[in-house]
């Protein structure tokens, strides 16, 4: 203003970032011409208020940490006077660090056991201070180390009509319940139904686990932060349909980076829903160092109990209802069949006044003769016996020939039941041997040269064995032989190999 003041109107203005009494003032050596008194008045210049925030994103509130972990406490601040100058971490009332960069974060790791109260500040340029809302977590010498029994749940509803996950009726018996030996339902199985696969995973080691899930038609993953279902929370979806172990087809099959403790379980939760043509659904993580394990392996997980198999830590499969096709009276103008829902990773076995039928291994039956019939269902180790359907024979007619029991016997070799799912697969499948007695049983599977890829000796369950096997990479692509001797017995079946 370097005129004569008294004849000049000025609006003076000043970036300003707070509201706050202001004195305009100068000196009479650098204005002389001025006077002095005039720059004595006070001024109130009013601003808008940018309230200061703090947040806390990590960790969460009441987790439970291992000494020796490695705690990652994430903050968010905005607002205030100016700019965030930096953003202040406590541990009670003692200052662990600082940071003054956003994202601002600090990796602790040199605490004690006890309990903590975390919290962080946030100050800016005028000094203006917040703190957040305060996080507790408790800190443990050790762990109960979690132990995985190589195996999660699978409920199936079967009939299921519904469109979305939410009607999926899991406060109702399923239909079947069995146990996978891998976080993967089996594929192209039928239509029009639903599953919930639940356990517990154990982590191998501490820090950020990602998962994926993948499914036709859709589905939902779940995870809790400790044992307890009610603390589950959605991590990852799948709303249209992909191929299995598509993993990357939509951004919601991802989730977030999400911090587990080793040796602590957790329940985990998928649900899906099939409607037509292909089924499948499996879950995958990727561990700590990087590793992927897709689909997660048994050696992660847990059955979820139930009523059904907490006794005898079997999986249940429901009793097998067998239909009657035709006449219960046979007779030579009308076929009689019987036959019970087609399971393809199941294995089967029909009986008549309880004896083997030769040959019986469908999950259909053509009657030749009267009698009571039963069929056994043997799927991952379990066996299921159904009710018991009756068959007369016409009397006005003489078509079939009578053979009783002993005659059956005679003709009956203690058959052994070999089957593996899936095949042809990328090197990672399952076995299957059933047999009427427990005995030991050596299984090779061996490549085109004749070299042995897989050899194992083992004693069968309740006559059964349910095997996961995985073939090194190395291995290329073909078809194998695989082999199965139980005393002089030899069954063999091929296994075809892609990658």
């Amino acid at each position: 203003l370097q005129s004569n003041f008294c004849k000049v109107r000025a609006l003076i203005l000043f970036g300003l970032m707070k509201s706050h009494d202001y004195r305009i003032n100068s000196t009479n050596t650098s204005l002389n011409s001025i006077e002095a008194n005039i720059w004595n008045d006070n001024y109130y210049f009013e601003t808008p208020s940018f309230p200061l925030t703090a947040t806390l994103n990590s960790p969460g509130d009441n987790s439970t940490y291992i000494v020796g972990s490695t705690i990652i406490i994430k903050a968010d601040a905005s607002g205030g006077m100016g700019s965030i100058q930096k953003v202040e971490f406590f541990a009670d009332t003692t200052k662990l660090a600082e940071d003054l960069t956003s994202p601002y974060s600090y990796n602790w790791s040199n605490f004690s056991q006890g309990n903590y109260t975390i919290t962080a500040k946030a100050i800016d340029s005028w000094g203006n201070t917040y703190s957040s809302s305060q996080v507790n977590i408790n800190i443990e010498s050790t762990l109960n180390t979690c132990s995985a029994t190589g195996k999660i749940t699978r409920d199936k509803w079967t009939n299921f009509l519904g469109k979305t996950l939410a009607e999926i009726p899991v406060n109702t018996t399923p239909t079947s319940t069995i146990l996978l030996s891998l976080f993967e339902g089996p594929k192209n199985v039928g239509d029009n139904y639903a599953t919930r696969i639940r356990g517990y995973i154990c982590p191998p080691s501490s820090g950020n686990y990602t998962f994926w899930i993948a499914s036709d038609n859709n589905s939902e993953l779940y995870l809790s932060s400790s044992t307890n279902p009610n603390d589950k929370v959605k991590i990852a979806q799948q709303d249209f349909n992909s191929t299995s172990r598509q993993w990357n087809k939509y951004d919601k099959q991802q989730s977030q980076p999400i911090p587990l403790i080793a040796g602590k379980s957790y329940y985990i939760e998928a649900l899906h829903r099939e409607g037509s043509l292909s089924d499948n659904l499996a879950v995958g993580w990727q561990l700590p160092d990087s590793t992927m394990e897709r689909p997660i392996p048994g050696i992660r997980l847990s059955p979820f109990p139930t009523s059904l198999n907490l006794d005898n830590k079997q999986p249940i499969i429901s009793i097998p209802k067998i239909t009657v096709i035709g006449p219960k009276k046979i007779n030579k103008e009308e076929e009689t069949v019987l036959s019970i829902e087609l399971d393809p990773f199941a294995v089967y076995q029909w009986k008549i006044n309880n004896v083997i039928v030769p040959m019986s291994n469908k999950h259909f039956l053509k009657v030749t003769r009267e009698g009571s019939y039963r069929v056994k269902v043997i799927k991952d180790g379990t066996v299921s016996l159904s009710d018991t359907v009756n068959i007369l024979r016409d009397k006005k007619t003489d078509i079939i020939n009578q053979l009783n029991n002993d005659d059956i016997k005679d003709e009956i070799e203690d058959p052994i039941i070999l089957k593996v799912y899936p095949n042809p697969n990328t090197g990672l499948f399952t076995i299957i041997v059933c047999m009427p007695v427990s005995e030991l049983a050596k299984i090779q599977m061996m490549n085109s040269l004749g070299q042995v890829v897989f050899n194992k000796e083992i004693k069968t369950q309740n006559g059964c064995i349910n095997e996961t096997v995985e073939i090194d990479k190395s291995f290329s692509p073909g078809i194998y032989t695989l082999k199965v001797i139980i005393g002089n017995k030899v069954e063999n079946t091929n296994v075809v190999l892609l990658r």
